[in-house]
């Protein structure tokens, strides 16, 4: 038995999938089905019913999940634990960013920060937000700043800022002479999109799903938030971008709007996992005051 088994157990529980489970797990599924298969002739007892349509826990897998979940937790506490000490007299502080987050901000919280702790050092990187938060899970940073993620019980978050949507349209099809475009206006036009699960996919995704309507997504993808508006002015289809991403000073611009008139904000927070090390902290705090 050892813990990549049973993070491999504990990741196909969470997904009901063997597939997903090694998608999330970096790992190519027959690598997990053995080791799981490894697991279980072990105990001499299946963890996991499998059929054609499901995988759910048996009786004896329900029975020591709980102590899975406890020793898979445990590791994840010694690795911070030993982070934590061996981190402690150091004034490194590692944040990973959005290439979606305004720069403007940005700068303004890093000379802030410095002012109050001169004695610490920002080291930052950029990714796209999938890569962030598999670098926050491996403490490989110690702070994501990026569209609001996913909430998890080992991790912390504070509010950075928010900032309107705004939706450019294509060229192809301009639209009427006024500073702002609901919902509904826009719904049923081809945007397009990053090549990536980046956050702001993710919030139109959502907002979307929320207004129980289908989103139309041009089939070609860009690498680039900034090429977006290109694109949409090229006549590939609309796009949808926070305010300060917008760079191009010409052309159409509006702001997106709910129903009751108000702008739909992205929001942007920090998230960090709980135990982080000591220097670090100060900007837990900094960001908290």
């Amino acid at each position: 038995m050892n813990l990549a088994q049973l993070n491999y157990v504990l990741a196909v529980a969470q997904t009901g999938s063997f597939t997903i489970a090694a998608k999330n797990c970096h790992v190519t599924q027959p690598t997990l089905s053995n080791s799981i298969a490894q697991l279980e002739d072990e105990f001499q007892a299946r963890i996991f019913s499998r059929t054609t349509r499901r995988v759910g826990l048996t009786p004896f897998g329900q029975h020591i999940m709980p102590y899975i979940e406890k020793l898979v937790e445990a590791n994840y506490d010694l690795v911070d634990e030993s982070k934590k000490f061996n981190n402690q007299e150091t004034n490194v502080v590692r944040i990973g960013k959005s290439p979606l987050m305004s720069c403007q901000y940005l700068a303004a919280v890093m000379n802030d920060f410095r002012t109050e702790n001169p004695d610490s050092e920002i080291v930052l990187c950029e990714r796209n937000s999938g890569d962030l938060i598999d670098l926050l899970e491996r403490g490989e940073v110690d702070y994501v700043f990026d569209v609001a993620a996913e909430k998890k019980p080992t991790r912390a978050s504070e509010f950075l800022y928010e900032e309107p949507l705004y939706f450019i349209p294509s060229t192809a099809q301009p639209i009427r002479n006024v500073n702002v475009v609901h919902f509904s206006d826009i719904s049923d036009e081809v945007f397009v999109m990053v090549d990536d699960e980046s956050g702001l996919n993710k919030f139109i995704r959502e907002m979307f799903g929320h207004h129980n309507h289908v989103l139309k997504e041009y089939t070609g993808k860009t690498v680039s938030f900034r090429e977006l508006e290109n694109w949409a002015h090229c006549g590939l289809g609309a796009a949808l971008l926070p305010k300060s991403a917008i760079t191009v000073t010409s052309g159409q611009r509006y702001i997106l709007c709910d129903q009751d008139e108000r702008p739909i904000q992205i929001r942007y927070e920090a998230t960090w996992k709980k135990n982080i090390p000591v220097t670090s902290g100060k900007l837990k705090n900094f960001l908290k005051q």
